[in-house]
């Protein structure tokens, strides 16, 4: 179950996606046994990492509910030129770790409609680099 694609709906946008940065996205937050993933998993480490790629938007709402009625961890919401992104990451109560990893399912990404492509990518990889950054410095003791 850990890295299930999920389709579940979020009310007023399209989706889910699941982009080949997302699944990296979702590596870093909940490495595989032996990955180079965060230590843990820190909502405010993702917050943080969200905040670095210039276009985060302050969502009082740190859970998001979606058609299942899945209540996720950890709610992204980006503004970009064209629309929304939210992206939303999973509790990590998979105890079994089935897949190797210990996420409900897999990070999910969800766009209001005219959001293009082109943006999508830009936030997507600053978004990863930012984790990139924040997992390394969390294994070398430092900070970003």
């Amino acid at each position: 179950m850990s890295r299930e694609l999920i389709s579940t709906t979020l009310t007023d946008f399209d989706g889910p996606q699941f982009p080949e940065q997302l699944a990296r996205i979702h590596e870093l937050v909940y490495p595989t046994s032996g990955g180079t993933g965060m230590v843990g998993l820190d909502g405010m480490n993702i917050v943080e990492c969200a905040i670095a790629t210039g276009s985060h938007h302050t969502d009082q709402r740190h859970f998001g509910e979606t058609s299942d009625h899945y209540l996720w961890y950890r709610r992204c919401v980006f503004d970009l030129q064209d629309g929304q992104v939210v992206i939303l990451f999973p509790w990590a109560q998979d105890w079994d770790k089935k897949d190797g990893c210990q996420s409900d399912r897999s990070t999910a990404l969800y766009t209001t409609q005219g959001v293009k492509k082109e943006a999508l990518d830009i936030l997507l990889n600053a978004f990863e680099k930012a984790l990139s950054d924040k997992a390394e410095a969390l294994r070398q003791g430092t900070t970003v």
